[in-house]
């Protein structure tokens, strides 16, 4: 594809955001992993005091590694990293539907702009979708460049010209080719997935509080 009118190579632009993405998508495993590393030790010092005793003494049980409740928490959350990711991916129309008041398209207007800018971008045209607000504003969703969707607010669609709709669907039409859209999809799931994440480490992690401080380890639920 040939560069843009203000210089830009989408196919530089596509590739240094699949890096991204990849760096994003390692750095959220790792973190997961981390994470449930660090609870199954804290579980550990909680429910089994010899092991961990044994353990600051140098001194390790003999036990397959499959048993090691560090093991375990990490897998489970690394499980847990990337059923976020495949929810991402299937169900990502669902997401943003949760998070816009947003519905298929329905103006002809809109419809017929989005398939000229299509056919000009050389590109399948995007799904589109009018968010029911009178604040202008428009953006783009998708993991998959092939099968994004552009939201368009029903306050930015009463306000523009024909001209100025292209113009703002060209707009978004330019991150959808140079993978910015992708990239930020990725980041607002797994954003979201964090919360997920936090809610099953907050349990455990009163637990291991209440433990070091010599309380009950379950006196927060009792509100204690």
């Amino acid at each position: 594809a040939p560069p843009a009118a203000d210089g830009t190579d989408f196919w530089d632009e596509q590739r240094r955001n699949r890096r991204r993405r990849r760096v994003f998508l390692g750095a959220w495993l790792l973190l997961a992993v981390g994470v449930g590393w660090f609870l199954g030790r804290s579980l550990e010092r909680v429910t089994d005091p010899d092991a961990w005793a044994w353990r600051l003494a140098g001194i390790e049980t003999v036990r397959p590694w499959y048993a090691d409740r560090a093991v375990q928490m990490a897998g489970a959350f690394l499980l847990l990293a990337w059923s976020q990711i495949r929810r991402l991916r299937s169900r990502g129309d669902a997401v943003l539907l949760s998070m816009v008041d947003g519905r298929p398209c329905d103006d002809a207007r809109l419809q017929s702009v989005m398939e000229q800018v299509s056919v000009a971008a050389v590109h399948s045209t995007p799904r589109v979708w009018i968010a029911e607000t009178d604040h202008a504003n428009a953006f783009t969703w998708g993991l998959d460049p092939f099968k994004s969707t552009i939201v368009v607010t029903r306050g930015l669609l009463s306000r523009l010209t024909r001209q100025e709709l292209a113009a703002v669907l060209s707009h978004e039409m330019a991150h959808i080719r140079s993978g910015d859209a992708q990239l930020r999809t990725l980041l607002l799931g797994l954003m979201s997935g964090l919360r997920v994440v936090a809610r099953f480490a907050l349990g455990p992690l009163h637990v291991f509080l209440a433990a070091w401080k010599g309380r009950s380890p379950w006196a927060w639920l009792a509100g204690a």
